[in-house]
Formats: C-alpha cells, structure tokens, sequence
C-alpha cells in the first residue's frame, strides 16, 4: 500500500513580490508586507526557518518520507512525497543531500513528470542503498551501512521520492527475527543538520541498531514534527543583471548578482559590507 503527496511551494515564500524581496526576518520595524507582498513564516503548510537574503538560500521543512511494515496487513506500507517548486526556485544541489535511513532500503529520488508512450521518463533520476550485514554499525560516515547519501543534479525545480519494493525482504518480521527494524526512511535534507546529529552518535551493535534508526525518525518527530530540513535557492524575477532598471538591490552598497539557477538575480552586499541589501542602508561596513 501506498500513499502519496503532492505539493507545491508557491513565491509568496520569501515575501516575493514583481519588484522587491523582504524574507520575514529583516523586515523594518512594524512592517508586515511589502510591495503588496505578505510576509509569512509558512507557504502552503510549510515552515521557514531561515532566509538568507544575500546568499539568496531559505531553509525550509519538509516531510520525511517512509516505508514501514504493518503487521496487521503483513505488507509493506510507503508514505512517499513529491514537491514541486515555483519558477524562482530551486532545491540545492550543493547544500542537500539525498539520505536514507534503514537496514534493508533502497530509495530513488528523481523527476518523474515527463511521459512519453505512457512510460515515466526522468529528467534525473538517482538513489541509493542501504543494508546492515555488519553487526556493528556506524551512522558517522553513512556510507551505506544502516545509511547511505547522495548528491543531486544542479538545481531541479521537482522532486519524487520512492521506494524499490521488491529490495526489502520481510520473511521473519512478524516471528521475531528481524533485527534491523520494520521501517526505512528517504528525504532530500540539509546534509549539515544530517551531519551535526550523527556526529554525537557511536557505533552501535545490532540488535540495538533498530533503536537508532527508529531513534533518527523520532529526533525529527520530536523537534521538528517528522520532517528535514531543506536548502532552496531563490531568486528574483526572470532578468540578468544586464538591465539595471527596477532592480530590488536598495542598498547604495550592493550589487546585482545573476543567479545561479541562471533565472532571475540576486543582491548582494558589496566587498568590506554585510547585511541586508534588499533594504535601504541595509549593507553596514564591516568593522576591521
């Protein structure tokens, strides 16, 4: 059984408007939009939790996606999720890695849109996995044992997570035997966060190990409601840097910058500043 989301982060993220950017954190005092855009800390039910105007990156939260065994059916169950951007996003492909979680999981992430012949085709399409022979395991490297990272391409716009059913094997679940958990888990997340968790872990033998994979999930439950964070780039509008008028770069000491997606800008503060340069007097010298 499978259950699947589908959702799309709008440009309202960043408080966007046709002329200006303002993330929520630097408005001006009192101002709760601007440019007839409304600044608000979630889109679409999901939660910003930072926005870095210069470096023109939010960092949001995200559902992790699933693939557990029920008893009760004795079949394997998949909470799997899609997430489509707007145009002026793109997830990070230097930030974001593609991590999955479990003994007995491969997990694919990939763009799944496109049809020809009524057959999927993908833009991108990678995965990775992760198995637990070992009887010690070590989540510090998550090099595929009991974890298993990978990159993305540069900037995809949409992302699928799915599961390969046919790779995990239940036999002796329900009689006790398993020793590796009944549950594996795949997101696109911050590799950062992912790395400053795991640096506290040690090695751990198995059968304990079922406890630190169900224990990665409960770390998100409890501080972060099941979910990872996850790096997007942004940027402004559809024009380079070539045409000057209009631009949001407010700041007498900042510059355009076209962005790295190769749609639309970004400010940034000039060389020897630092700050906001969305925002009139935004970029301050930098003391020596």
């Amino acid at each position: 059984m499978m259950t699947s989301h589908s959702s799309v982060l709008v440009a309202g993220l960043v408080c966007l408007s046709a002329a200006v950017v303002v993330p929520m954190p630097w408005l001006a005092a009192g101002e709760s939009s601007i440019g007839g855009a409304e600044c608000k800390r979630s889109c679409g039910g999901v939660e910003i939790l930072s926005i870095s105007p210069e470096q023109g990156e939010a960092k949001v939260l995200l559902p992790i996606s699933s693939y557990c065994y029920d008893s009760a059916s004795r079949t394997m169950v998949a909470d799997e999720w899609h997430w489509s951007l707007g145009a002026n996003y793109r997830f990070s492909s230097t930030a974001n890695k593609f991590t999955v979680v479990g003994c007995r999981a491969l997990a694919y992430i990939g763009d799944t849109r496109k049809k020809r012949n009524n057959v999927a085709e993908n833009n991108y399409l990678t995965g990775c996995v992760s198995t637990c022979f070992n009887r010690t395991i070590s989540l510090n490297t998550c090099s595929g044992m009991g974890c298993c990272q990978t990159v993305i391409p540069n900037g995809p716009p949409y992302f699928h997570v799915w599961f390969d059913a046919g790779f995990m094997d239940i036999s002796g679940i329900d009689g006790g035997a398993d020793l590796f958990g009944r549950c594996s888990f795949a997101v696109l997340m911050d590799s950062s966060n992912f790395t400053s968790w795991t640096s506290s872990s040690s090695n751990i033998s198995s059968p304990e190990f079922v406890n630190n994979v169900s224990s990665l999930l409960q770390f998100f439950n409890s501080s972060r409601g099941g979910k990872a964070p996850v790096v997007l780039d942004w940027s402004i509008g559809e024009d380079d840097c070539k045409n000057p008028a209009g631009y949001a770069c407010r700041s007498v000491n900042s510059f355009c910058s076209s962005a790295a997606s190769g749609r639309g800008y970004i400010c940034k503060c000039n060389q020897g500043f630092d700050g906001n340069p969305y925002l009139p007097n935004g970029c301050q010298g930098v003391r020596a």
